[in-house]
């Protein structure tokens, strides 16, 4: 694991569950970059599992479908591993899509 790497992981506020999720990835400026798998989630970020990776430090728009919510939240790359996927940070949610993530991951914990 690289310094970077493990910075972040050491920084990790939230327990990680292991989920497999749609997502969508966009520029700062709307363009979809991808669209990808999620491996894991927790309520301070997730990990995208990608052949193309995004360089540590790009700021992005992350969707990511919860059932029938469309959750779109501000969001960092910070961890970069090639042919294998980036580490997303959460910058900033709405009120009620954070709601929406915690009571899914709550949901996911309970049925593992």
């Amino acid at each position: 694991m690289s310094d970077s790497s493990q910075k972040y992981a050491d920084r990790r506020a939230y327990p990680r569950t292991k989920v497999s999720m749609p997502t969508e990835l966009q520029l700062a400026n709307g363009e979809t970059l991808m669209r990808e798998q999620t491996s894991d989630l927790r309520l301070g970020g997730c990990y995208v599992k990608t052949i193309a990776t995004i360089p540590v430090e790009t700021t992005l728009g992350v969707s990511l479908w919860l059932g029938e919510d469309k959750v779109t939240i501000s969001a960092m790359v910070v961890t970069c591993y090639p042919e294998v996927g980036n580490g997303i940070q959460f910058l900033a949610m709405l009120s009620q899509d954070r709601n929406r993530v915690r009571r899914f991951l709550e949901s996911r914990r309970v049925s593992d």
